[in-house]
């Protein structure tokens, strides 16, 4: 009956308009007063479809009407859906120039209350500032702002007038602190000899939780009261030479440098070497170990392993947590040219717009090993690759992923020395250079998503050092053919095939050796338009995986009638 279909409807209705992405939607754009009159619109409605239930059966124009109601109530819900859907949405906008974003912001926050929440603070430029709070002026009345900063002159300078000091730990809270990080308990009560030399370390850190963390991580598992005495008895603690910064940090910096010190030193290389990143950077391991080895920090003539898989041990060495502690200082630098052509690292911060201009200061940095872009969540607008990087003949990391580059340049086949080049997600690449396979030590090559590209450069499958190549093209007579595969011994990780449709026989496709490699994802795509169905299922047959390694399978287009008995014991 049409009566109960309105009143189901109506029912779904009133569940959407207590969605809290709707209510946070509508909210943010001064809706609530539409909302609330929708709300009892539909309340009295209700109330109708009570009275009409016993009309229905013996007045057709309450029919009718009941008839009309349940399309308004569609319309309703398709509006809601889309209200919805836009809520969850990102929105995403882009500014021309700081005063549109201001005049956005302001129009946001317009007679609205706020909580704006500004932690660890650093910045002291009063006019950033003032940029920056601009725009809030305009909130309604009891609008806060909460700040936190080490640097008190800073909330002098822009007129915070009520200031909450943060004291240090009182010694109890703090002695636990230690013995949590440097023993895994709570209190010293397993180790009452341990327990005074604790509190002289309480008392040099200064009850400061980053300093006692510190320590505690350099004593952990460590019970032996010598080993205590040497962090206690240290004269890295009487160091002078901290720079001008606060007395807390002059306290916090010796319990860093006893930790540093205490590294070997094979790691500490690998440790300093992280200051290169900006602060509270998200450290990708895999990408780290490369860099790593592009330094030649993993360079060890009698290692009985890959430098890749050395990496990764010190890796877990290297604590995350503690790199992230030391990389709370920002370094700022002067790029001089003289300066310039010294580096052998570099990395910027990718930005909505960052233009090819923006690297013509680099030319003079002819030395760089590695040279990336730091990702910030936005995405780049570099359409091609600076001329300059050519020349960079001691480059070893290359990295350009997500750019929107069309191709790399005939001399970046001049890299000689290049280890890694990442082109991950540049969905614009169409073509790589002739040169590319001049280049004789590259050990990684990440093309995943990466569309357009058609046809890898002839003679990659001599370059026998690689060990990462997550795309393979079969080509025609002149491009990659699958045999090829099985000169790259070293290959392993993720790979996508494409093209096996041109495949032309399963011998071919079982010189690959692809049970050889030590594959953890692995895809296989065929054409839509072209299948032989007996050839497909032989060469198939012929490309099992090591099954030990492979986590993750996917065939695309595959034609043939039934699938190898391989792919269905994985």
């Amino acid at each position: 009956m049409a009566e109960t279909a309105a009143a189901g409807f109506i029912k779904v209705i009133f569940e959407k308009l207590a969605n809290e992405a709707l209510i946070k939607y509508v909210r943010c754009h001064g809706l609530q007063s539409e909302l609330n009159e929708l709300g009892s619109k539909l309340s009295q409605i209700q109330a109708l479809l009570n009275d009409a239930s016993h009309k229905e059966v013996t007045d057709e124009s309450v029919g009718l009407w009941l008839n009309n109601l349940q399309h308004v109530a569609y319309d309703i819900d398709d509006v809601l859906d889309d209200v919805a859907t836009e809520a969850m949405s990102p929105e995403k906008q882009e500014f021309q120039d700081l005063n549109q974003l201001q005049m956005a912001l302001t129009k946001q926050f317009t007679d609205k209350r706020f909580l704006l929440v500004l932690d660890d603070v650093w910045n002291e430029n009063y006019d950033e500032w003032e940029n920056l709070v601009r725009p809030l002026h305009v909130g309604a009345l009891g609008s806060r702002i909460i700040m936190t900063t080490r640097k008190k002159q800073l909330l002098k300078m822009i007129g915070f007038d009520h200031v909450d000091h943060l004291e240090s730990l009182s010694d109890t809270d703090a002695l636990s602190l230690l013995a949590r990080h440097a023993l895994g308990v709570d209190n010293f009560d397993l180790h009452p000899t341990l327990k005074q030399k604790g509190e002289c370390i309480v008392e040099k850190c200064g009850g400061l939780p980053l300093a006692l963390k510190a320590i505690g991580r350099l004593l952990r598992t460590k019970s032996d009261q010598e080993k205590w005495d040497d962090v206690l008895n240290s004269k890295i603690w009487d160091l002078k030479n901290v720079g001008d910064l606060c007395a807390d940090w002059k306290t916090i910096i010796p319990a860093l440098r006893l930790s540093y010190h205490d590294l070997s030193s094979d790691l500490k290389p690998l440790f300093a070497y992280c200051s290169l990143f900006p602060k509270d950077f998200r450290f990708d391991k895999k990408q780290l170990v490369l860099l790593w080895m592009a330094e030649g920090f993993l360079d060890r003539s009698n290692a009985s392993m890959s430098p890749e898989r050395l990496g990764h041990e010190y890796f877990e060495d290297v604590d995350a947590d503690f790199v992230n502690i030391f990389l709370s200082f920002d370094n700022h630098m002067e790029l001089g040219m003289e300066a310039l052509a010294k580096y052998r690292h570099m990395s910027f911060i990718r930005e909505i717009c960052v233009g090819y201009q923006k690297f013509e200061v680099l030319k003079g940095a002819r030395s760089l090993r590695t040279f990336m872009a730091v990702s910030v969540g936005l995405d780049p607008r570099i359409s091609e690759v600076p001329d300059f990087i050519g020349n960079l003949k001691h480059l070893r990391y290359l990295n350009l992923c997500r750019t929107e580059i069309i191709e790399l340049r005939e001399n970046d086949g001049n890299l000689y020395n290049l280890q890694t080049l990442i082109v991950f997600g540049c969905e614009r690449l169409t073509k790589l250079p002739k040169s590319f396979l001049k280049l004789k030590k590259l050990r990684h090559f990440d093309i995943r998503d990466t569309p357009l590209l058609k046809k890898l450069p002839l003679g990659i499958g001599e370059l026998k050092c690689v060990h990462t190549l997550t795309k393979i093209i079969i080509g025609e007579e002149s491009g990659f053919a699958i045999p090829w595969l099985k000169r790259l011994q070293h290959l392993h990780g993720e790979i996508s095939i494409e093209g096996l449709h041109k495949v032309q026989s399963a011998m071919q496709a079982r010189e690959a050796n692809l049970s050889l490699k030590r594959l953890t994802k692995l895809q296989l795509t065929w054409d839509d338009d072209s299948h032989t169905g007996t050839l497909e299922k032989e060469v198939l047959h012929e490309l099992k995986p090591n099954s030990d390694s492979l986590k993750e399978l996917a065939i695309v287009s595959y034609g043939g009638v039934n699938f190898p008995n391989w792919v269905g014991d994985l």
